[in-house]
């Protein structure tokens, strides 16, 4: 009972740490507290260990304890541990790569709702990849990681609606969810914008406003955008 009183407190200082208002060396700080906190099977220090040693966070990077810790998490319920085991399993980190262990694991963490794992799952659903293409439950997927404000997975909604993957064609719906992700900083989603307002796809056909999406692309550093920009701004001095 003392000992896992001791790592429960461990695991409280670590989150502290590195959650906290002062992150000067907080990673390194919070190690130590994690092994700790690991040592008395709590699945959540496992994880954030794991994740020190898989990317060597203030730590020498150890990909084969970062695994094993991740499935002792995994294994205990641990959504966002499954996703990285999942990971792990799919791109060979830390073991043998093996894409079925992988869909399985990735499946368990979508199941427990973690938006990484969703994502991650409906690019293998829209590729084929270990499981059959099924673009629907792609849908199904990136709308539930959507949903919680993962960028990734807002802008391939935006995709499937602009596209029709999986669902109804819906420009309005593409737009909506182009637009949450274009606030966060993606000039990709802000370059999809200006070409709804060049053709008039789900919004009235403004080459001003084209242009304005065009130049926010450009800033947020989306590639391939100075030609637009320069075309757009040729059109209009000429009117």
């Amino acid at each position: 009972m003392a000992r896992k009183k001791q790592s429960y407190t461990a695991y409280r200082q670590a989150m502290t740490l590195l959650y906290g208002k002062n992150q000067r060396n907080a990673r390194r700080r919070a190690n130590p507290l994690l092994e700790i906190a690991a040592a008395g099977s709590i699945p959540a220090a496992e994880y954030h260990l794991a994740e020190s040693l898989e990317y060597g966070l203030e730590t020498r990077a150890n990909p084969k304890r970062a695994f094993q810790l991740y499935r002792r998490a995994a294994a205990a319920g641990y959504p966002p541990a499954q996703y990285s085991l999942g990971v792990c399993l799919f791109k060979g980190i830390g073991v043998r790569k093996n894409l079925s262990q992988a869909v399985e694991w990735l499946r368990k963490g979508a199941k427990g709702g973690n938006s990484y794992a969703q994502y991650s799952l409906a690019k293998l659903f829209q590729n084929g990849i270990g499981v059959k293409q099924d673009n629907r439950k792609a849908f199904r997927l990136l709308l539930s990681s959507a949903k919680q404000a993962m960028p990734d997975a807002q802008y391939e909604l935006g995709r499937c609606y602009a596209l029709g993957l999986g669902t109804k064609q819906d420009w309005r719906c593409a737009l909506r969810w182009y637009r949450k992700v274009a606030k966060k900083g993606d000039g990709e989603a802000a370059f999809n914008i200006g070409a709804a307002y060049e053709e008039g796809d789900g919004v009235v056909k403004s080459t001003k406003r084209a242009l304005a999406w065009y130049r926010k692309a450009l800033a947020l550093g989306a590639k391939d955008v100075q030609f637009e920009v320069d075309r757009l701004t040729r059109q209009l001095l000429r009117h």
